[in-house]
């Protein structure tokens, strides 16, 4: 049931990572129209969950990333510092606008998500990462050296860090 009401989504889907493991476990579902997406993640949220589902959305165009809490941004078996080496087709072909948005103060893995985006999207216009308010001035003047330092695919790829 789940499942064949996803399928009539047409282009937007707004959904909170708690259930992915549940509805989307082996990212079997193919979500062909599918350009945008807002998802929410919880405590505990492995993000290869996210990367195995964009393997199914060939033409996310927008990527909307709310991080509530600290998910894990590797697997139990890999180490920190590392994602998946299979980058999901849209990061090559579609995707142009990706948006972290993380009122946790303290997220160690946004560096490594962030570097991700910019590493593997080949025509990626603009990320944007808004910053918690409740980060020092200075820290967020680190971070966004940092970021604006990394490599990017994309030579045309805006980085905005609010």
């Amino acid at each position: 049931m789940i499942s064949s009401l996803l399928f009539r989504m047409s282009r937007d889907l707004d959904i909170r990572c708690v259930f992915w493991k549940d509805i989307f476990p082996n990212s079997k579902f193919q979500f062909f129209c599918l350009s945008r997406l807002t998802a929410k993640f919880g405590s505990n949220f492995d993000l290869e969950i996210l990367l195995n589902f964009l393997q199914s959305c060939p033409k996310i165009e927008s990527l909307i990333l709310m991080i509530w809490d600290q998910p894990r941004v590797y697997s139990e078996d890999r180490e920190a510092n590392e994602m998946s080496s299979t980058v999901p087709p849209c990061l090559v072909s579609s995707l142009k606008f990706v948006e972290l948005i993380r009122p946790i103060s303290e997220y160690e893995g946004k560096m490594i998500l962030v570097g991700y985006f910019l590493k593997n999207s080949t025509i990626l216009e603009k990320l944007t990462l808004r910053l918690c308010d409740c980060n020092s001035i200075e820290a967020n003047d680190v971070t966004r050296k940092e970021i604006l330092a990394m490599p990017r695919c994309s030579t045309t790829c805006e980085v905005l860090v609010l």
